[in-house]
């Protein structure tokens, strides 16, 4: 898929993402994935300026999801971001893999990885890899990933004000999920 203009794009169950999309230059691109659409996608920004912002969410206690997400930064000034939230239950299996690499001769590039996962129980699990590859050295790039469990402080905490465990890890779930789902709301 070649996007040269700017547009958002929402994956979901009944809208299968492409395994490679090309971005051109001054084109911003949000692709949105629900998590019933799991990406496993190539993304190269050809033309100079061209952006692409990715937003995965997944909520699951069975079965096994994967985001896998490859950005190449082939041109100047281009920008990729993926922000990835990816909640395990039950006995669900989570990987979030994000590739990044920026070619020579890339000026200004720039690329965020925030992967993040939250882990309910001793039999749930998630994975998740950032990885950079930078041939360049006048760039910008950022990358993180923090797996882990419910906080049992906080939910102690939340317990103790008198609210049942079950609304209680409800809440957490809630807030972990409320930033970037905030995000997609607004865009």
């Amino acid at each position: 898929m070649n996007i040269d203009k700017s547009t958002t794009i929402f994956y979901n169950n009944q809208n299968i993402c492409p395994p490679h999309i090309t971005i051109g230059g001054g084109a911003v691109v949000q692709l949105v994935f629900d998590g019933h659409s799991t990406p496993d996608l190539n993304v190269d920004l050809l033309g100079d300026g061209g952006q692409c912002h990715l937003y995965y969410v997944a909520n699951f206690t069975h079965n096994t999801h994967q985001c896998r997400v490859h950005f190449q930064h082939h041109a100047p000034n281009t920008y990729s971001q993926i922000t990835a939230r990816m909640l395990a239950d039950g006995d669900g299996v989570g990987y979030l893999y994000a590739t990044t690499t920026i070619h020579p001769k890339c000026d200004n590039a720039e690329t965020k990885q925030d992967l993040k996962g939250l882990v309910m129980n001793k039999n749930a699990k998630i994975e998740g890899r950032p990885e950079l590859f930078i041939h360049h050295d006048i760039v910008k790039a950022a990358h993180g990933c923090a797996i882990g469990g419910i906080d049992e402080n906080q939910l102690f905490y939340i317990i103790s004000r008198g609210i049942d465990r079950l609304t209680a890890r409800q809440l957490l779930c809630d807030g972990f999920l409320g930033e970037i789902k905030e995000q997609i709301s607004q865009l």
